[in-house]
Parts: structure tokens; C-alpha cells; sequence
């Protein structure tokens, strides 16, 4: 299969220069004239539900699908990991059965505790699809407000280790 380059993030960013998208998660009646009118250049499907696949497909958008939702507070954060058997079957199907897949968010709004597991997710999600960006909403701000610790700018390491590169971050920074 298709190996992921050292580049694909420059490589991704220079095929897609400017991705505008809205979250599709009700299933409404939809417009793609007026979605494409609106400047939206792909489609952020925020559930993993076969009917907003098959708009996009039909729409002639591409797409970015989340699959893999932030676990419930059942566990200790550090320990919670959502990426399970059902999510992987799930997002290969998605993958193979509708075609325009830009990307996949990984995860929704991740506390800094949680990044080794978010990391495994996303080695798993490049592997499986190297011809997609793999991203996810980190919301560090909300980690301030529970006063989690350090977390703008954290590189995962290894098992609590950690890197605080320097600030602001260059935009080759950005795309590792």
C-alpha cells in the first residue's frame, strides 16, 4: 500500500491551500449549491452515519469524517482509550465505500492527559490512510480553567515526557 512521506503535511497543505468546511451532524435536508456557494471547499462529517457519506459522494465534496469521539469520564484521563475494534472497522468502511475522503479528525477538544492515547489513535489513522490528513481540535484553554498544568505547545515524548517547544510556533512546527 501507500506509505505516508516525511512531507505529506507540507505536500497536503500546498494540494489543498485554503480547506473551509462546516460540521454536518443532524441529518437535514442539504443544499450543495449553497454549501458550495458559501466558499466551504470539503465537508467535516461529525458522525459516523452512512446518509452524510452519501451526500458529500453525490454532492461531488469531499469529505473529513470523526469517527473516533472523545471517551466519556469513566476512566481516569490518562487511561480512557476509544479506538476499539468497531471504530477501526467503521472508519475503513466509511473509507472504502465513499470516495473524496480529505481527512479524519482524531478525538474532540483532547486534555493534555490524554495525548499518548490520542497519539496511538492517529499512528493508527496514518497508517490505515495515508493519503488523508489526520488532525484533531486540541481546546488547551479549557485544560487552563481546570488548572491541568502546562499544556500550549506540548510534544508527547513517550509516557510522561513531555517537550515545550518554543513559542509561537513556526509554521514547519505547525505542520509536524
Amino acid at each position: 500500500g501507500n506509505k505516508r512521506t516525511d512531507k505529506f503535511g507540507k505536500e497536503w497543505v500546498r494540494d489543498n491551500p485554503f480547506t473551509i468546511m462546516a460540521m454536518l451532524l443532524k441529518q437535514t435536508k442539504f443544499d450543495s449549491k449553497t454549501y458550495k456557494d458559501a466558499g466551504f471547499t470539503s465537508m467535516m462529517i461529525g458522525k459516523p452515519r452512512e446518509p452524510f457519506f452519501r451526500m458529500a459522494v453525490d454532492s461531488k465534496i469531499t469529505w473529513h469524517g470523526h469517527t473516533l469521539r472523545k471517551p466519556k469520564r469513566v476512566e481516569p484521563i490518562g487511561s480512557q482509550n476509544p479506538l476499539n475494534d468497531k471504530v477501526k472497522a467503521i472508519s475503513k468502511k466509511l473509507y472504502n465505500s465513499y470516495d473524496g475522503c480529505k481527512g479524519w479528525m482524531v478525538w474532540d477538544e483532547p486534555y493534555t492527559k490524554q495525548l499518548p492515547k490520542v497519539g496511538e489513535a492517529i499512528q493508527w489513522f496514518k497508517i490505515n490512510f495515508p493519503n488523508s490528513l489526520i488532525w484533531t481540535n486540541a481546546y488547551p484553554g479549557k485544560e487552563k480553567q481546570n488548572n491541568y498544568g502546562k499544556y500550549y505547545g506540548t510534544k508527547w515524548l513517550g509516557p510522561d515526557l513531555y517537550e515545550d517547544p518554543p513559542y509561537p510556533y513556526s509554521y514547519e512546527q505547525y505542520l509536524k
